[in-house]
C-alpha cells in the first residue's frame, strides 16, 4: 500500500446521498432477487477487506471497492488517519478519505465524520421502492446530543461514542435494509477494510492537541449572512454559537460535533463535523483556519 505522509487526519467529508454507478474493472455486483433475503457479514465485529485497483492513466490517487452486505462500495484516496494518536499498523484505525460511494446501482449512501470513530457511513439497499429508515438519523442525533452534554458537564467519566449510539442494522417496511459501518486500518490486504460500527477502536496514544482557535463557518444553505462559530478542546469539536454577519449569540450552546487537527509548529488547523440548527436539522463543515 503507498505510504502516506499525512500527519493528522485532514479535512476530508465524503459527499451525503452521493451515489455512483461507475464501472469498475473485473467488479460485478452480485444482486439479489426482489424479495431475497440479504447475504450479511455484520452479525460479528469483524472486517471486509476493501481491494485496491490499480490506478488509470492520468490518476493521482488509488481507489479501493469492496462488496459489503450486498453493496458495492468504492472509496478514493488519499487516504489519512491520525498518526500521532495511532503510530502504528493495527487493527481498528479509524480512516478518512476524499470519496465513498456506491457503484452497484441499487443502493445508496451517506457519510459522517464524527468524534473519535472517524468516517462512519450508511448504506441503504433498497429491494423494490421504500424509503430508507429513519432510525438512523435519530440515533445519530441522540449521540450528537449526548457527546455535547458530556462536555458541557466537564467532559467527566466515559466519552460517547457513535458506535453505541448506531445499530449495525436498520429496516423500513421489509423492503429496505440499512448497514451502518465505518473505514478503518487493518493488517491484512490492502491495509484498508469496511468493519460495522461495533469494531472496536485500538487503544490510542496520548499526545497534546491544543485548544480550537475559533473559526467561523458560513451555512450558506441558510444564507450567506448565517454562520457559526466553533469551539473545541483535545481534538474534539465541542459546541459552536449562531450569528448574523460575524455577530454572534453567546448565551445559547448549539449542539456541535467533529474533530480538528493541527500540523505541529504550523498554527494551521483542519477541522470537520456536524452543527444541528435550532430547527433540528442538520449542518455539515470542513475548513482550515490559520491561527498565525
Amino acid at each position: 500500500m503507498k505510504k502516506l505522509f499525512l500527519p493528522v487526519i485532514v479535512l476530508l467529508l465524503f459527499a451525503a446521498c452521493k451515489k455512483d454507478t461507475s464501472n469498475i474493472s473485473n467488479t460485478t455486483a452480485s444482486k439479489p432477487l426482489f424479495g431475497s433475503t440479504f447475504t450479511t457479514d455484520v452479525a460479528q465485529p469483524t472486517y471486509t477487506d476493501m481491494v485496491l485497483a490499480p490506478r488509470k492513466p492520468g490518476e493521482n490517487f488509488d481507489t479501493y471497492f469492496a462488496q459489503w452486505n450486498s453493496c458495492g462500495i468504492e472509496v478514493k484516496g488519499p487516504l489519512a488517519w491520525n498518526t500521532l494518536k495511532y503510530p502504528t499498523l493495527q487493527n481498528g484505525v479509524p480512516v478518512v478519505m476524499s470519496t465513498i460511494s456506491t457503484y452497484d446501482g441499487t443502493s445508496s449512501l451517506d457519510g459522517f465524520n464524527t468524534g473519535t470513530d472517524g468516517n462512519v457511513f450508511e448504506v441503504t439497499q433498497i429491494f423494490f421502492g421504500g424509503l430508507p429508515s429513519t432510525g438512523f438519523q435519530s440515533d445519530y442525533d441522540g449521540y450528537v446530543q449526548a457527546l455535547d452534554n458530556w462536555y458541557a458537564n466537564g467532559s467527566v467519566g466515559t466519552e460517547p461514542t457513535l458506535s453505541n449510539a448506531l445499530k449495525t442494522t436498520y429496516t423500513a417496511g421489509g423492503k429496505v435494509q440499512t448497514f451502518t459501518g465505518k473505514l478503518i486500518r487493518v493488517t491484512t490486504g490492502s491495509n484498508l477494510a469496511i468493519a460495522p460500527v461495533t469494531y472496536p477502536l485500538p487503544s490510542p496514544v496520548a499526545y497534546p492537541v491544543p485548544n480550537l482557535g475559533n473559526p467561523i463557518v458560513v451555512d450558506s444553505a441558510i444564507n450567506v449572512h448565517s454562520n457559526y462559530l466553533l469551539f473545541g478542546t483535545n481534538g474534539n469539536i465541542t459546541y459552536a454559537f449562531h450569528g448574523t454577519d460575524g455577530i454572534f449569540d453567546g448565551s445559547t450552546k448549539i449542539a456541535a460535533s467533529g474533530s480538528y487537527t493541527t500540523t505541529i509548529g504550523t498554527g494551521v488547523f483542519t477541522f470537520i463535523g456536524t452543527i444541528i440548527r435550532a430547527d433540528g436539522t442538520i449542518f455539515q463543515f470542513k475548513g482550515t483556519q490559520d491561527t498565525n
